[in-house]
């Protein structure tokens, strides 16, 4: 297992910023780094903002080993092309970077507004990804990065609260159908103080996604679940049942981002409180020492 004080996670993509260097947008992205294993960038944001903000935190994307992608959305595909160049431009490699995902992240993905279908899947065609060193390994299982890092492949649904949105759509040649976004997928660590689960949308559902960790790695403690919930507007029922979920599977720590929603992230924040919650903003650094996480965001946090 990897030990926890050799972890660094900064957010470059949220909705929400953690200082005055930073830029926001709709969306998300993780730098994980581990001293003495691999540096991975999970999900690249919608835009701008992850190449941005690793300036801003002093981080070169150059120096990361592939890239995890957590589904096909655009506000976590947006990123690629202005990374990938950044990549190209700072150390070129001839061999690519390795870009780990669902097969479906690649399909078009779609989202309904009253009768409007309007496109949400990854902005750039994979022939200029390609051209710009990606090389996509994609698959729906599981992929064990080492020994203590794995990505959950597909996620089954085992809850009875938590459900796939009902405006995402899939463009098929018979035309739009409902997608069950079983590209989403997590990323897991599997670490000295329990598991660190580092989610992009959660689509497929956060207590879905933390059983699943638990299930693949055959590791009961969640220390740390950061990243995007998917609460956003949902009822209270939901919210007080991933509440009690969280409670039960006895997670340490959750910093919520993206499209959690203020509402539900507040509804979070006061059951758990400061030792337990906090926001994951854009240039939130999440650091370890003696096995005590160190949360640098925009606002203090006594976790």
């Amino acid at each position: 297992m990897i030990d926890i004080d050799k972890i660094r996670i900064t957010t470059l993509s949220e909705n929400s910023v953690a200082g005055i260097d930073f830029i926001a947008e709709w969306g998300f992205s993780a730098h994980v780094a581990i001293q003495g294993g691999p540096t991975i960038l999970f999900d690249t944001g919608n835009g701008p903002a992850c190449t941005h903000n690793a300036a801003a935190a002093g981080i070169r994307l150059a120096d990361i080993d592939m890239i995890v992608l957590s589904h096909g959305h655009a506000d976590h595909t947006g990123g690629l092309r202005p990374v990938l160049q950044k990549i190209s431009c700072d150390h070129p490699r001839q061999g690519g970077i390795d870009i780990f995902c669902h097969q479906a992240a690649i399909e078009a993905q779609y989202v309904k507004h009253g009768n409007q279908y309007v496109f949400r899947g990854c902005p750039y065609q994979l022939e200029e990804l390609a051209q710009l060193g990606a090389k996509f390994k994609t698959g729906s299982d599981p992929v064990w990065i080492s020994s203590d890092i794995v990505t959950s492949g597909e996620v089954p649904m085992t809850t009875e609260f938590e459900s796939v949105a009902s405006i995402c759509f899939l463009k098929t040649a018979d035309g739009y159908v409902p997608s069950p976004v079983d590209d989403d997928q997590a990323l897991f660590l599997i670490t000295s103080m329990g598991l660190i689960i580092i989610l992009g949308c959660a689509h497929r559902g956060m207590i879905n996604t933390i059983r699943h960790a638990r299930r693949i790695t055959g590791i009961d403690a969640v220390y740390l679940v950061i990243g995007g919930t998917h609460l956003l507007n949902t009822k209270t029922a939901q919210q007080e049942a991933t509440l009690a979920a969280i409670e039960e599977l006895a997670v340490k720590k959750v910093g919520v981002s993206h499209c959690t929603g203020m509402r539900a992230a507040s509804f979070l924040y006061h059951h758990l409180g400061p030792k337990r919650f906090f926001f994951n903003n854009a240039g939130t650094k999440i650091t370890f020492s003696e096995g005590k996480i160190a949360v640098n965001a925009f606002e203090s946090y006594d976790v």
